[in-house]
């Protein structure tokens, strides 16, 4: 899913998608290798770059990344019932506010 939510419409480069997901290059290249083999994604020329590839999504990675969309729709849907719009806006930000002081945590030394 690291792949799919970083990619950009028009396709993204495998530096692109490591460096926002926070993976190495060799990693990206073995999980677009993978999804490549299972037709959700597909190797294209740049057309501003001819010694770079764009990673860019088939109908079927189109037709997945629909069916995630629409179950997080649903998580969210859930999730406003359950707790009310307010207090899920203040858990996320909440939550936001948890990630960067963890990530940060380490900088120091």
């Amino acid at each position: 899913m690291t792949i799919f939510q970083h990619l950009e419409r028009q396709g993204s480069r495998i530096g692109e998608l490591a460096e926002r997901s926070q993976l190495t290059n060799q990693s990206v290249s073995y999980l677009v290798d993978y999804l490549e083999e299972h037709g959700y994604v597909e190797r294209r020329p740049d057309p501003k770059n001819r010694r770079a590839t764009l990673v860019c999504l088939t109908n079927r990675g189109w037709a997945e990344m629909n069916a995630c969309a629409a179950i997080l729709e649903d998580v969210e849907r859930e999730l406003v019932k359950d707790l009310g719009g307010t207090n899920l806006q203040q858990l996320e930000e909440l939550l936001t506010r948890y990630l960067k002081a963890v990530s940060s945590l380490g900088e120091g030394e």
